[in-house]
């Protein structure tokens, strides 16, 4: 989320594998979505921790459909007082260090090296240049600015500073969304928030033609 430079070449090339394997007459709707998974790939079902009255069913990855049946069958049986077949491999409360580590190491590294590229590589960039539809990180006054033109030509602008942790966004052209590269926070080309961790909108800076 928020690192890839083409988005709408990774829906072109669903589009073409489509089309090459079924007849296809129009494409309607096109979206995306992000996919949550915890570092061993399972998801976790069953109760918060041992002896906890609350019970956690998440890390689907989108695969909801068998996860979310066999979260309803785990935690029913525990409701019960019985233990499913799969109560122990899917537990809430495992911890497995050794399995997360890596993951866990990767993933905050690549955060860091967002962080860091968003405050080093931003380049000035003039408004004329922007085309409608189009969008750009510009730097003004040692300010990192998001600003993008819609179709009609309109001019948004605002800070290009994710309020959840700092780093800078990235437009995404698929979808026309400035989103997050380090923990996937996604905001509308007005800064709105769409999808989080973050909680706050991007700064408003103004809106012009």
């Amino acid at each position: 989320m928020g690192q890839a430079e083409d988005n709408e070449g990774y829906i072109k090339n669903l589009i073409n594998f489509v089309q090459q394997r079924f007849r296809i007459k129009e494409v309607v709707f096109k979206w995306g979505g992000q996919h949550y998974k915890p570092a061993d790939l399972l998801p976790y079902i069953g109760r918060k921790s041992k002896g906890s009255r609350q019970f956690v069913a998440t890390g689907f990855a989108t695969d909801g459909l068998v996860y979310g049946t066999l979260a309803a069958q785990i935690i029913a049986t525990e409701l019960t007082g019985t233990k499913h077949l799969y109560s122990d491999l899917f537990k809430a409360s495992r911890h497995s260090p050794g399995k997360a580590a890596k993951e866990f190491i990767k993933e905050n590294a690549d955060v860091a090296v967002e962080f860091v590229k968003g405050l080093f590589t931003a380049e000035m960039k003039e408004m004329e240049e922007i085309l409608p539809g189009e969008a750009k990180i510009i730097v003004k006054d040692n300010h990192k600015i998001a600003v993008h033109r819609s179709a009609k030509g309109i001019l948004s602008a605002c800070s290009a500073i994710c309020t959840h942790m700092g780093c800078v966004v990235h437009f995404n052209n698929a979808e026309e969304t400035w989103d997050c590269p380090c923990h996937g926070s996604r905001f509308s080309t007005r800064g709105d928030v769409i999808e989080g961790p973050a909680l706050q909108p991007l700064k408003k800076l103004n809106e012009l033609t």
